[in-house]
């Protein structure tokens, strides 16, 4: 008894046949199931990129170099905006951080610091 490709020789060609359409298909689903796979590592590549924005307030406060104390008061005051700045997820005391949304933050408040100064300098020239 011969094998040829998992395939006996003597046996008949429905049976070859029936053999040929399970080693296709057995292909197909083994393309199928690396499509998904590839599409699967994908989604977890983008999840982590969209997660790894967002941080704890201790954290933030180190990226920023302020204190814990000062984004929460900021955050109550309604200075931060929620799903801006930041998000809660309900039922947790846990707040995480846009880091691209304080960037934004931060930049906006140099340039305008350096705005008023400029202001300032030409006021007393």
């Amino acid at each position: 008894m011969q094998t040829k490709n998992n395939i006996t020789t003597h046996t008949s060609p429905k049976v070859v046949r029936a053999s040929l359409r399970l080693v296709i298909a057995g292909t197909q689903e083994e393309k199928r199931l690396d499509e998904m796979e590839k599409r699967i590592r994908l989604l977890r590549q983008q999840s982590k990129r969209q997660l790894s924005k967002y941080v704890k307030t201790k954290t933030a406060a180190a990226y920023l170099d302020v204190d814990s104390s000062f984004l929460d008061k900021k955050r109550k005051e309604g200075l931060f905006i929620e799903d801006i700045h930041y998000y809660k997820p309900k039922g947790t005391n846990l707040v995480f951080w846009n880091i691209e949304a304080l960037d934004n933050w931060i930049t906006t408040k140099i340039e305008d610091s350096h705005e008023n100064s400029n202001i300032i300098d030409k006021m007393f020239k």
